[in-house]
C-alpha cells in the first residue's frame, strides 16, 4: 500500500499546517488549485461541505445521525438521552452543543459512546473515531464531495492539535479525510479494507 498522506510533513504526529495564501485585501483565500482549508464558516462550496458541521446523515452504531459534529459533541454528555438529542444538530448548532453539559471531560479524559466509555487517550478511542469516519463514508454524497477534492491538501487551520483541548483534533480530523479519499481513489470499499487503510494512517503519523 502506497502512503497515504504523500504531500504533508509530519513532525510529532502532526500534519504540517498548510500556507494559506491571500487576496489583493489580504483575506485569506480558503480555497485554491492546491489546497481546501476546510471551515463550515467559509464562503467557498469546497471548504464547507467537507466539514464536521456540514448536514450529512448516517447512520452510526445503530443511531441515525444528522452530521459528524452532533456526533461527536454527543461525547461530552452522560445522559444518554441528551446524547441522542446531539444526534439530530447539524451546522454551527451542533457546534455549540459543547457548552450546555456542566461534566468537563478533560478532567478525567472519559467519553460517553453509544458502546460505552472510552478513554479519549487510549487506541479504542481512535478505533471508535475510525468507525464514525467509516460510518458517514457510506453517505454517496459525502463520498462524491470528498472524491471532489481530487488530490488537493486538506487542512483546517482553525482546528486545535492538543487533545487535552479537543475530541479531535485537527490532524486526527484530516489524516481520516486523507484516508478515505485514499479508499475512494483505489475503489477500496469493503469495511475491512477501509479500516485498514484508516489504520494505516494512524501508523503513518506516529514515525
Amino acid at each position: 500500500m502506497d502512503k497515504i498522506i504523500n504531500n504533508r510533513d509530519i513532525t510529532n504526529g502532526i500534519i504540517t499546517p498548510i500556507y494559506l495564501e491571500r487576496d489583493s485585501d489580504y483575506k485569506i483565500i480558503g480555497v485554491t488549485d492546491t489546497y481546501i482549508d476546510i471551515s463550515y464558516k467559509r464562503k467557498e462550496t469546497e471548504a464547507k461541505i467537507l466539514s464536521n458541521l456540514y448536514p450529512y446523515k448516517f447512520e452510526y452504531f445503530k443511531n441515525k445521525v444528522s452530521s459528524i459534529e452532533g456526533a461527536i459533541q454527543s461525547l461530552k454528555y452522560k445522559d444518554e438521552n441528551i446524547r441522542k438529542l446531539c444526534y439530530e444538530y447539524s451546522g454551527v448548532d451542533a457546534y455549540h452543543l459543547r457548552g450546555m453539559d456542566p461534566y468537563k471531560w478533560q478532567n478525567d479524559g472519559i467519553l460517553y459512546t453509544p458502546i460505552g466509555t472510552i478513554n479519549r487517550y487510549s487506541e479504542q478511542y481512535q478505533d471508535f473515531i475510525d468507525e464514525l469516519y467509516f460510518s458517514v463514508f457510506q453517505n454517496p454524497l459525502y463520498k462524491k464531495n470528498l472524491a471532489g477534492s481530487k488530490n488537493k491538501m486538506l487542512d483546517h487551520i482553525v482546528g486545535e492539535d492538543n487533545m487535552n483541548y479537543t475530541t479531535l483534533t485537527r490532524t486526527e480530523y484530516i489524516s481520516r479525510l486523507y484516508a478515505l479519499r485514499y479508499c475512494i481513489n483505489n475503489q477500496i470499499d469493503k469495511k475491512d479494507d477501509v479500516m485498514k487503510v484508516l489504520k494505516k494512517v494512524r501508523i503513518e503519523l506516529k514515525k
